[in-house]
Parts: structure tokens; C-alpha cells; sequence
């Protein structure tokens, strides 16, 4: 399976600093033209299936890519962000200001009803190696979140997610993933953004 992993287009919130986790959110104007951009990169590409996140700013995105292929876009709640509960709607400055001043680790502080990035790894390598087999040589999309998409590049290395936040997620990105029997998961590319300017 080769695997296409991109990040949503752009939001207002994400254009204001504000913690989005699974707070519902759509894409503005300089996220759909991304997103249109994306489609472009991956028109020429055969590809057989796109997944998406459920939430309203990927399936957005979702949906601009799978024009040219054709394809009913497969909704997921697996593939969500991480789930920041009574941060979501605030600045980033407070979140970071709560994890700093706690004694846990950063990957693997959560909030109260919320999930930690070491849960979300785990949520997004699930998915991906759940749907691996059934894609086989295949070329697929999967529209998901910067969160969701750092943390499962460190789970399906069998790493822990202490790092993640390192992986640099740009708006309709392009991560490149192969996966056969033989081999396993490989990374090809991260963060490919050269088809946005």
C-alpha cells in the first residue's frame, strides 16, 4: 500500500492560535484553495480509496481531493485529532502553560476527559494498520489532523510519541508511507508542502 497522509486545510482557528482538538471547525478560504492545490498534487495519482477523519474541516478537505478520482469519501472517527476537552476553544498559550507546570510528561499529560498524544499514537497506528491488508498495493488517502498525523508516524516506528511534536504538520501536506508484507511500514517523505506555493 502506498499512503498518502495529509493534514486538513486551513481553519480560522488554526489561522488564531486556538486549540481546535475535537472541537468542530471548517475550512476558510485560504484552506480550500490549499486543498485545491492538494487535489491537484494527487489527480494524477490512481488512487483506489480516501478516508477521512468525521470532523467537518478534513472531511471538507476530503472531499475537494477525491474530484478528480471519483471516490465517496470513508469517514472515520479514529482518525480525529486529540481530544483536548475544556482547552478546545482556547489559545495554545494556556495548554502550554497547563502541561509546563504539570509533573507529567508532556505525551502523556491529558486533561480530564480529554486524551493524551501517547493514546492518540496509539489510536492513529490502530487505524492505520487495520486498514494495511485490505489495501494491499494499492494507492491510498487519508485526510487527518497535525496531532493525529506526527503521533502515528512514531507509532507505526514503534516509538513512543515523547517527540511528535517535532514532526512539522503543515495545512494539505503530502506524508508519503509505503507498507508490503515483507517489509513492513516505511516513511518516504514528511511534510511535503511544494505543491502549496
Amino acid at each position: 500500500m502506498e499512503l498518502f497522509l495529509c493534514r486538513h486545510g486551513k481553519t480560522e482557528h488554526n489561522e488564531n492560535g486556538v486549540v481546535q482538538g475535537q472541537m468542530e471547525s471548517r475550512i476558510n478560504e485560504e484552506g480550500r484553495e490549499q486543498a485545491r492545490k492538494l487535489r491537484d498534487r494527487l489527480a494524477e495519482e490512481d488512487i483506489s480509496k480516501i478516508y477521512s477523519s468525521s470532523m467537518t474541516r478534513a472531511v471538507e478537505t476530503a472531499e475537494i481531493v477525491a474530484e478528480p478520482h471519483d471516490l465517496e469519501v470513508e469517514k472515520s472517527g479514529e482518525l480525529k485529532e486529540v481530544a483536548r476537552a475544556k482547552f478546545e476553544g482556547e489559545r495554545f498559550e494556556e495548554l502550554i502553560e497547563e502541561v509546563s507546570n504539570s509533573e507529567t510528561e508532556d505525551y502523556l499529560w491529558k486533561p480530564e476527559d480529554g486524551e493524551s498524544l501517547e493514546e492518540l499514537k496509539e489510536r492513529g497506528a490502530e487505524f492505520l494498520n487495520s486498514i494495511k491488508e485490505k489495501n494491499e498495493g494499492e494507492k491510498v488517502v487519508i485526510i487527518s489532523h497535525g496531532g493525529t498525523i506526527s503521533s502515528t508516524l512514531m507509532g507505526i516506528l514503534d516509538h513512543s510519541a515523547k517527540n511528535s511534536y517535532r514532526i512539522n504538520q503543515e495545512n494539505c501536506n503530502v506524508n508519503k508511507l509505503n507498507w508490503t508484507a515483507e517489509k513492513g511500514w516505511s516513511i518516504n517523505s514528511v511534510n511535503e508542502k511544494s505543491h502549496l506555493y
